[in-house]
């Protein structure tokens, strides 16, 4: 028998098997991951005067006050989700059920709703909504209800549409309700750069972070590496870099929506900035209601994750809590109404209040939001014209 030892590529054929692959696919890889994101995937969000919506929506404009509104006395038929639904604005370019004027000022109790798309309710018909059900209720006793919550809203602009409408406007009400979303943490990152003609010389966090596209690396056009890092919650591609001049501070940061409040690694990565601002805006807010004698209360809501999971201490919802408490703030908590503690129920209202496919909630989501809202107002303390605002403890 021959002791003769066999060739060196047959005994590491799988070694060998292994460099030719990676040779191969590599390359591979590269071309066409940079071939694909450099074709079709990469757009660059846009905004600023003059613009307008995708497809030429001229009901949503800019506005160098608050960034972004409605066009008032605007009529549209628009499409979200299955449904087709009519969007009417006022005068002020508050979504309602009519093109109708809406005087400054009014002898009733009048209540301003602040928000984003959930609080807009995208896809349902100013009737159908929760704050279109609250104002017809409330209507029975003298009470006004105006929405002036818009797509994509977060607490900086809450500030400043609330200043705008204040200060510029002369728009008078008694009390306003907030609805804090979910995904106001990452639009205050977005926001960050913009500087409004009505800013105060005492908003030190406006303009904090200068913006740029966050700088791609080699792997970074890889389709597998691209992939991996999308399911970790940061994709390359779609990165922006936020800069702090002062103190060369910089976070890079992608948009996940919601799974900031359930990610450690996004929260210590650009969460608690967007907290940090967030929580600043808010502030200045509850200062600017103190100055003119109106009520703040605030609202939460969990989107489908929360409800599917039955995850109630989340991130999100543990911020604005101690934040009521803290400030003294009234807090209507819609965990409480849409997240059951049995797992089939927490399922069954996944499939019956969400629009199909989306995240907002539809007819029968609106009629459970409305419910909450006029318990808590039926539940808290009795409010007139002549109430002072609830005072911090």
């Amino acid at each position: 028998m021959s002791d003769e030892r066999p060739p060196f590529l047959l005994r590491h054929k799988w070694l060998i098997s292994l460099i030719i692959f990676l040779v191969l696919f590599i390359p591979a890889d590269w071309i066409t991951g940079y071939v694909v994101y450099r074709s079709k995937d990469y757009h660059p969000a846009q905004d600023g005067p003059g613009r307008t919506a995708p497809g030429g929506d001229t009901t949503r404009v800019y506005s160098p006050y608050y960034h972004h509104g409605l066009a008032p006395l605007a009529t549209k038929t628009d499409q979200w989700g299955p449904d087709g639904y009519t969007l009417n604005t006022n005068s002020l370019g508050f979504k309602d059920r009519a093109c109708r004027e809406v005087p400054l000022d009014s002898d009733n109790y009048r209540l301003l709703i602040l928000g984003d798309s959930f609080t807009e309710a995208v896809g349902i018909t100013y009737e159908n909504t929760w704050a279109g059900l609250v104002e017809e209720q409330l209507a029975t006793e003298n009470i006004e209800v105006l929405n002036a919550g818009v797509v994509s809203y977060s607490p900086k602009l809450y500030y400043y549409k609330a200043l705008y409408l204040i200060e510029e406007v002369g728009l008078k009400f008694d009390e306003l309700m907030v609805f804090v979303d979910m995904s106001d943490v990452p639009d205050e990152l977005l926001y960050n750069g913009f500087v409004p003609e009505n800013v105060r010389p005492d908003d030190a966090w406006t303009g904090r972070f200068e913006q740029s596209p966050s700088p791609l690396g080699f792997w970074d056009n890889s389709l597998v590496v691209r992939s991996i890092k999308r399911n970790l919650g940061h994709d390359p591609w779609r990165a922006t870099r936020f800069t702090d001049p002062e103190t060369g501070e910089s976070i890079d940061f992608t948009d996940k929506r919601d799974e900031w409040a359930y990610n450690p690694w996004l929260q210590r990565r650009w969460g608690h900035v967007g907290i940090a601002s967030c929580e600043y805006y808010m502030e200045r807010l509850q200062q600017l209601c103190d100055e003119h004698g109106i009520r703040l209360t605030l609202g939460i809501y969990p989107w489908p994750e929360a409800i599917a999971s039955g995850k109630r201490d989340d991130l999100y919802r543990r911020t604005w809590v101690e934040f009521a408490q803290t400030h003294g703030l009234e807090l209507i908590d819609l965990y409480d109404t849409m997240i059951p503690e049995d797992a089939s129920a927490r399922q069954a209202l996944t499939e019956t209040v969400f629009i199909p496919g989306d995240v907002h909630y539809n007819r029968e989501g609106q009629k459970l939001w409305a419910q909450a809202v006029l318990d808590y107002w039926q539940s808290s303390p009795a409010r007139s014209k002549d109430a002072a605002p609830a005072q911090p403890e």
